[in-house]
């Protein structure tokens, strides 16, 4: 799986919090300016007021950070830090207005300094907490601080009440890059969860993010449920290969079925190289359709399909069978021999080799006539092979009900479960 970082944005949490600082007052000490004097501090060092020589520079710095001066706030700011005897709720909003300001000023050390220094004090407004954590969360995240960016995102969203998705994000992926999968597994499941019960799709980021951190822990069945919402929402052929590949090397998979799973890959597009549609070829063949043989090595010929020089002769000495048996399988269609067999199996196999000769009408209906009568081996891929032959027909509808029939455990259950989510996506532009 590949990285599912994303740079935090901070920027919505920020503004939020910016409109906080520019509204902070600095308490009674405020309407008392006058023109004397700096007073010394209160004798209660507790008291929510701001003196005159402090609460100058720190209202030029609002005025400035409303301007988006944001490098002129922090030097107003500065111009206090020359002043003694600080009390906390002066150490308080000069903090917080130089953590606001320094974080759109892009310093970000300077930021989580002043904003921790300033929740230090405790006199932070409880409600506000939330959402300085997350921003908290969010400057660490930038800095690539990952182990202090799941520290504050845990603390905003488990102590302070938050629901941010962005924060829980963070949490996430900064617990992904420190091996913490579990908590990687827990916030993604929410955030997953979260954006279904929203009728969204998750992000595909967060699911392989999900799928790696359930692979990392060997949980094969979290990963399979993963990679199927992967499958589903973003069908790419990587995760189609993966999940193709995974049903084929289940300890039950038949080995009858590998010609069933070559159909399933050569549907999804997974089919590269000329070896692979030689050998679904030759599948084919020793299976009794020549017809679909032949398709297929047809379907070799395309120019994206990598060939070798020996993929080039071991397939036109195929080609050579294959094409001597079509036309006698066509003779023997034209004569009326195959319709005419009336076993189980053998109106599922003619059946199936009139619908890959185009006459659907014909093949489908001794397909579904043979999987209805007793006496089939193997009934589950009778089914399999009639689902295929409807999807190959255009009837995917009736081809999903036959799909949804089959629980095979040795294969089919697995193979008809994929065509379903197969048939349901758009086709290929």
């Amino acid at each position: 799986m590949n990285t599912f970082a994303r740079i935090a944005p901070t920027g919505r949490l920020l503004a939020a919090l910016l409109m906080v600082a520019c509204t902070l007052q600095f308490g009674s000490a405020m309407a008392a300016f006058k023109e004397k004097e700096p007073e010394p501090p209160k004798a209660d060092p507790a008291k929510p007021t701001v003196r005159m020589e402090i609460a100058t520079p720190l209202k030029a710095a609002q005025a400035l950070l409303k301007d988006k001066k944001y490098t002129e706030a922090l030097a107003e700011i500065a111009k206090t830090d020359a002043i003694p005897e600080q009390t906390p709720h002066e150490v308080y909003v000069i903090n917080h207005l130089r953590g606001v300001a320094a974080a759109f000023a892009d310093q970000k050390e300077l930021a989580v300094k002043s904003l921790q220094t300033s929740l230090a004090t405790g006199r932070f407004p409880p409600a506000d907490f939330a959402q300085t954590y997350e921003v908290m969360s969010g400057l660490y995240y930038k800095m690539k601080d990952y182990k202090n960016a799941a520290i504050w995102a845990n603390k905003a969203l488990n102590e302070a009440g938050s629901t941010n998705a962005e924060t829980r994000y963070v949490l996430a992926y900064s617990s992904f890059l420190q091996d913490d999968f579990a908590t990687t597994i827990k916030e993604t499941n929410t955030l997953v969860s979260d954006a279904e019960k929203a009728g969204k799709a998750p992000v595909e980021g967060q699911l392989r993010m999900l799928a790696s951190s359930y692979n990392k822990i060997k949980d094969t069945a979290g990963y399979a449920a993963a990679l199927e919402k992967l499958v589903t929402l973003y069908p790419k052929r990587e995760y189609w290969a993966d999940v193709v590949y995974r049903a084929e090397s289940a300890p039950k998979f038949s080995e009858r079925l590998v010609l069933d799973a070559f159909r399933l890959k050569l549907y999804a597009g997974l089919l590269a190289s000329g070896g692979e549609y030689t050998e679904m070829a030759d599948a084919a063949m020793q299976s009794g359709y020549s017809i679909e043989a032949q398709k297929v090595l047809e379907a070799a010929q395309k120019p994206e399909v990598e060939k070798t020089t020996g993929d080039i002769a071991r397939h036109k000495k195929l080609m050579e069978t294959v094409t001597k048996e079509v036309a006698e399988e066509k003779k023997r269609m034209a004569r009326g021999e195959a319709a005419a067999a009336k076993t189980a199996l053998a109106l599922v196999n003619n059946g199936f080799n009139y619908v890959l000769n185009g006459d659907s009408a014909k093949g489908l209906a001794m397909m579904e006539e043979g999987v209805k009568m007793p006496g089939l081996k193997y009934p589950d891929e009778a089914r399999l092979r009639f689902g295929v032959a409807l999807v190959y027909a255009g009837q995917k509808d009736k081809a999903i009900e036959v799909f949804n029939g089959i629980k095979g455990t040795e294969g089919t259950g697995d193979l008809a479960h994929l065509w379903t989510i197969l048939v349901k996506q758009p086709p290929k532009s």
